[in-house]
């Protein structure tokens, strides 16, 4: 008989309905130890509903906060050191996606299973210093996802009760979105998906008291719950079998790429197809255009729920009755807890984890590889990580601003650099491949619409930069631009030592302003700050004013109507196009806590609106847009006014106006700041005829310039 301590994250209660996949993991194998004979311990939550022996974590009901957190781990540790002081432990298998911070002292072997994506783990987690720790994926999509040389073992794949979930008699008229209601699952895509279809969507889940959950709901579900969709809150049981079952099809909208879907796997035992973004392990699962579909982008998502009746209801049953069986995966772990009970205390050798290491340069420990687009969901917590140790990172380095841009703007192939030093991201160079003529051309991604672009680099990684560096000069290309560097980039000095030219360029200058710790307005010239004041006081006066900030999905459609009623008045067409348009929107959505929409209200109309992204202390105007018919009360100068107003409120003391010489940056009292291009054309080897390559300077890049300075009064 075995003795095995199961430790759940302290702050998620296990059940066989939790709403964390990982506690209905650790649930169903309670339930077969206790079956199979075996003795289980677990710690968790003292709202947890199992089979074996509970040993109770308090339920902390205030916000769940830095402190929140640093409680629960407290208090996982004391139960630890209590349980494994009293009973013999077999093995300690952890499920927390914060194993990391409460890990045993050394004594039985340790088994850690990785729930979450890879780059959600500091990198550390893969090189445990405490002896006989070991460490797997739930599904080899997962698993290729870890850095080379990641120790891992073999995974085990999840699974659902087949049992309990099965098809219904009937069908209803709805679609169904199940799961943690917060950004990265984004029910918010598949209710507007919805919408498109004509067809009512039930959404079911639990929003967590993480401020961030919270506020998501309020700003981007709330607005979108109108009839016939419905929010109906956590379900159970045999309730949500009923809601699975009858569905016409269940939607996994989530952004970031699944590990593993338990929400899909419910889903195909019921005989309910699945539509969900071709990312992660979905692609284990749904059998593309039979059992669901698979898109790769959000607009396609009503097309899919409307093809709903082409999919094979019964092959979904047949799917998971072969790759989703729950008494499968507890039989697996029940043989690696005796494989690890028995252990001779040698590291097992690295799984089957995808190597994708090139050479890395002289400096140990660093590996290389580059990610295309189907990786870049899966990296992006690890690049935002990264982007937070890095002091002078722009908001145009995010990887929500990267991402969003290839799913929208990109004409060609990702080629995303990436340096690890054990495990942890120290580099980042963010390059696409385009065609131009006859050539190979490599591009910052982002470039066109970025105003500053840079490698994204750890302090004092300057080893991990020259290992990026270096793979970006021996990659197969023709021609590399780089654009929107800042004087003194380290891009302006990697040698290829195959260039038949290379130059640097002075491209438009991004005029800024400085902002006074006191009053943000007393940055502009006296005469300015006068006329502000004035248009405020007469605007009260006649009309009524209201400089508020917009929620963020108001931000877009706001700049599409007063940006584009400007260019209209003129003749023009803007540069606002629909695509451009889902982009912003796609930050926006990502973002929302580093956007800013200063909206300037006239009699109640909003008359001007400006767009400012927020990075560190900086605010960077983006764009802005006002009403033609309120042009002499000057509402985009009142806007720009209210945008200084609300960034300096939220940290910023410099005010950046971005590339462009309009004079209105300059009435501001803004000041250059220098912008640089670098292109490089290699040498063709001896020989061989140069590459046909097309000399398009003016964008230098796969996509064209559709964002000139604007001009606003």
């Amino acid at each position: 008989m075995l003795t095995v301590l199961n430790i759940a994250h302290p702050l998620a209660p296990v059940g066989t309905d939790a709403v964390g996949g990982a506690e209905q993991v650790l649930a169903a194998i309670d339930e077969h130890l206790v079956a199979r004979g075996h003795r289980s311990i677990v710690i968790a939550s003292e709202r947890s509903k199992i089979a074996g022996e509970l040993v109770g974590l308090p339920a902390l009901e205030e916000a769940l906060d830095h402190a929140t957190w640093l409680a629960a781990h407290d208090a996982c540790r004391a139960a630890m050191r209590r349980t494994l002081a009293r009973e013999r432990i077999d093995v300690i298998h952890l499920h927390g996606s914060d194993f990391h911070a409460y890990l045993p002292p050394p004594g039985p072997p340790v088994l850690a299973t990785l729930h979450m994506p890879i780059a959600w783990y500091p990198g550390h987690v893969f090189e445990i210093a405490r002896p006989r720790t070991f460490v797997h994926c739930v599904s080899r999509t997962q698993q290729r996802d870890a850095a080379a040389g990641a120790n891992l073992l073999d995974p085990i794949e999840n699974g659902v009760d087949l049992e309990r979930l099965r098809p219904a008699a009937t069908r209803g008229d709805h679609v169904l979105v199940l799961g943690r209601i917060c950004p990265e699952k984004a029910p918010h895509l598949a209710l507007d998906a919805a919408t498109a279809a004509n067809v009512p969507l039930v959404l079911a889940g639990t929003v967590f008291g993480f401020a961030e959950h919270q506020r998501y709901f309020r700003d981007q579900i709330e607005p979108r719950l109108r009839p016939p969709h419905r929010f109906v809150g956590p379900v159970a049981g045999a309730a949500k079998t009923r809601l699975l079952a009858e569905a016409r099809c269940v939607i996994v909208p989530t952004v970031i790429g699944e590990t593993s879907s338990l929400v899909a796997m419910e889903a195909l035992a019921c005989g309910t197809p699945v539509i969900g973004f071709r990312r992660g392990a979905l692609a284990e699962l749904v059998e593309d255009g039979r059992t669901g579909q698979l898109v790769d982008h959000p607009d396609q998502l009503a097309a899919a729920i409307a093809a709903w009746p082409r999919y094979d209801r019964a092959r979904c049953r047949e799917l998971a009755e072969q790759r989703c069986s729950q008494r499968r995966m507890c039989e697996r772990y029940v043989a690696r807890y005796a494989e690890l009970a028995h252990d001779d205390g040698h590291r097992p050798q690295p799984g089957s984890a995808r190597s994708a290491e090139l050479s890395a340069g002289p400096s140990a420990g660093l590996s290389v590889e580059v990610v295309d687009r189907g990786g870049l969901d899966a990296l992006a917590p690890a690049w935002d990580e990264l982007w937070q140790r890095s002091a002078d990172a722009t908001v145009f380095q995010r990887a929500a601003w990267c991402i969003a841009w290839c799913d929208r703007l990109l004409d060609g192939q990702p080629e995303v650099i990436v340096v690890r030093r054990g495990g942890r991201i120290d580099a980042v160079l963010p390059m696409f491949r385009w065609r131009d003529g006859g050539g190979d051309v490599l591009s910052m991604i982002g470039a066109g619409v970025s105003d500053y672009q840079d490698a994204l680099v750890a302090p004092g990684a300057t080893d991990a930069f020259d290992a990026a560096a270096a793979v970006l000069a021996h990659r197969p290309w023709d021609r590399i631009e780089l654009s929107e560097l800042a004087d003194g980039s380290p891009l302006l000095h990697v040698r290829t030592g195959l260039a038949g030219s290379d130059e640097v360029t002075e491209q438009e200058p991004c005029p800024a302003l400085r902002l006074p710790d006191a009053d943000p307005l007393a940055a502009l010239p006296p005469s300015l700050g006068r006329e502000i004041a004035y248009q405020r006081r007469r605007a009260a006066r006649e009309l009524g004013i209201d400089c508020a900030c917009l929620a963020p999905g108001e931000i877009v459609p706001a700049l599409a109507r007063l940006h584009g009623a400007r260019w209209r008045a003129r003749g023009e067409g803007g540069v606002l196009t629909a695509r451009r348009c889902a982009f912003l929107g796609d930050v926006i959505a990502r973002l929302p806590d580093q956007v800013v929409g200063a909206g300037v209200r006239l009699g109640g109309e909003l008359a001007a609106v400006a767009l400012v992204l927020l990075d560190r202390s900086a605010a960077r105007y983006y764009l802005g847009g006002f009403d033609p018919a309120h042009a002499h009360r000057g509402p985009g100068m009142l806007a720009i006014a209210s945008a200084i107003e609300h960034a300096h409120a939220r940290g910023a003391r410099l005010f950046d106006l971005l590339r462009g010489a309009e004079p209105y940056k300059y009435r501001l009292g803004a000041r250059d700041r220098v912008r640089l291009h670098r292109r490089v054309i290699r040498r063709p080897a001896a020989g061989a005829q140069p590459a046909a390559v097309e000399d398009r300077s003016a964008s230098a890049s796969g996509v064209a310039r559709e964002r000139p300075g604007v001009q606003l009064r």
